[in-house]
């Protein structure tokens, strides 16, 4: 599979401001319940991004376009792929037939964990369904516009790329940069 489009590499969630001097209510902006209840698709694709991105997800990338077989956004952490499904609606809430192609899109993408993310609800049917591939040991997740503020609230002040590493995550560094001179390494 190609994947078209990469989604802020090393960029910090919260565009065009410093993460450290936005206030919470700022940041908050980017996911609120009127924010959701009236974005376009491109902004809940991105603000997914941007969300896996400050939960400490890498290699986050948009995937989202004709022919993605169902697939909008893929992360890793944890040693597993995720891959999400973004559903944007007016008002009807997302039903069974989204979380089948979720299903299929992660087989296709061999993702660990599928997620269904909107900025409405879930049918009664979609959470039954849900339920019936956890009992199968599919991890499908579903977060709705509820939980999508919950999760964005729940962001660190600063993202993880942006923080400062750790003493024994300098010292890897500093280990690795000197393997790479001595041509031990190659990256």
């Amino acid at each position: 599979l190609e994947f078209r489009r990469v989604l802020f590499r090393s960029t910090p969630p919260f565009p065009e401001h410093a993460a450290g001097s936005l206030s919470n209510d700022m940041r908050r902006g980017f996911m609120s319940n009127d924010v959701l209840a009236n974005c376009s698709w491109q902004y809940l694709e991105r603000s997914i991004g941007r969300l896996l991105l400050g939960e400490g997800f890498s290699r986050v990338r948009m995937l989202g376009q004709t022919g993605d077989e169902g697939a909008d956004v893929l992360g890793y952490k944890n040693g597993k792929r995720w891959l999400v499904q973004v559903k944007r609606r007016r008002a009807a809430s997302v039903g069974v037939e989204v979380i089948d192609e979720t299903v299929r899109a992660a087989h296709v993408y061999r993702a660990d964990v599928p997620v269904v993310a909107t900025n409405v609800g879930f049918t009664d049917q979609a959470r039954a369904q849900q339920s019936q591939l956890l009992g199968a040991g599919t991890l499908i997740q579903l977060w709705d516009r509820s939980t999508l503020v919950k999760r964005w609230e729940r962001l660190p002040p600063l993202p993880i790329s942006m923080r400062q590493p750790r003493p024994y995550q300098e010292r890897s560094e500093e280990h690795t940069s000197e393997l790479q001179s001595r041509q031990y390494l190659v990256c």
